[in-house]
């Protein structure tokens, strides 16, 4: 059970600013939270809502901002008798009385994101409201709160006669439309109070659950990127290692099962590594080398075309020419005069 905190206006917590982008909306879904808000009122009569980390002054950065459109005009409906201007929670907050009022309820929402402890916390005109963090992986990363109720054990008239009358005499409202609005507004005992305060706390755990479910599927996912990652390069080490040894002996007469084994690899196995990272066969590619030395050596070396085959590792010169003319486009002795030309 919470604790009950009676009559604490402690002083306003220090201000933290929200986190721009709240890590609670990011672990579970903002539709998701507030279906079950939704749920919470439909049962107990009480609105709630969810705010990333603590309560900071007057700047509430709850669910609803993160809500579709549909969703968000269910969150206005259900706090229509709070948060409209004809609401009661509107016409309390009037002016700086409001500083006064919630002092207990800032200090609370505080200790809560401290403690980690759901409280109910009653506070002037016998005004209550419920807290409750949302505590994943051991770190408070949001609470939540319900909305204005009257605690009717023992209700105090007197301050909502008082603060009726200050509000007719300022024009802010009349006296009778602020009754109004505090007949829409949720009357409790302390028992109904603590029930509802044990079925927000199960929410809120809940609501953990499935974040702390989401929190380490995202873990998961992040060790599985950097297996992938370190996959990634483990391949393009062995495709760099085969490029260096095809580039040291290519006039060698090098097979597959050679450059597989190099490496330590299956000869299909090592090819399909290859080929996906190189977008051709390991053969293929030293096919390529051979004719880009061959060019060097036909053009800067001034070779003939048998030598230059036996110097690529051709034992047969026609081979060599067939291999030349079908990447280049032409033989190797046209290709030479071309060069020299």
């Amino acid at each position: 059970m919470g604790a009950f905190h009676e009559g604490d206006a402690g002083g306003a917590p220090p201000w933290l600013e929200p986190l721009s982008a709240p890590r609670l909306f990011q672990l579970l879904e903002p539709a998701r939270l507030w279906d079950f808000l939704r749920d919470f009122q439909t049962v107990t009569k009480l609105g709630v809502f969810a705010v990333p980390q603590v309560y900071a002054g007057n700047d509430w950065p709850g669910v609803e901002q993160y809500l579709d459109a549909a969703r968000r005009r269910e969150y206005a409906e259900a706090t229509a008798d709070y948060a409209a201007p004809e609401g009661f929670l509107s016409m309390v907050t009037a002016r700086t009385e409001a500083d006064r009022v919630f002092s207990a309820a800032r200090a609370a929402a505080f200790r809560v994101s401290r403690t980690g402890a759901p409280e109910l916390v009653v506070h002037a005109g016998n005004l209550a409201h419920l807290f409750a963090p949302v505590v994943v992986s051991g770190e408070v990363l949001g609470s939540l709160l319900t909305w204005s109720a009257v605690f009717c054990d023992a209700p105090d008239l007197e301050w909502h006669e008082r603060w009726a009358g200050e509000l007719e005499a300022r024009g802010v409202v009349s006296a009778a439309a602020y009754w109004r609005a505090m007949r829409r507004v949720p009357t409790l005992s302390r028992a109904q109070l603590q029930a509802s305060l044990r079925m927000l706390r199960l929410v809120s755990g809940t609501i953990a659950d499935l974040a702390e479910q989401n929190l380490r599927q995202a873990a998961d996912l992040e060790r599985m990127h950097q297996t992938i990652g370190q996959l990634r390069q483990w391949r393009q080490q062995v495709v760099q290692e085969v490029e260096r040894y095809m580039q040291a002996h290519y006039a060698d007469p090098i097979r597959l099962q050679d450059l597989a084994d190099h490496v330590a690899l299956s000869p299909s196995y090592f090819s399909q590594i290859f080929r996906e990272e190189m977008g051709q066969s390991p053969i293929d590619r030293l096919i390529d080398l051979r004719i880009a030395r061959a060019k060097h050596l036909l053009r800067d070396e001034g070779l003939g075309v048998t030598e230059v085959a036996g110097e690529i590792g051709y034992d047969s010169v026609s081979y060599f020419i067939r291999q030349f003319s079908a990447r280049v486009g032409v033989t190797p002795g046209r290709w030479a005069r071309r060069a020299d030309a």
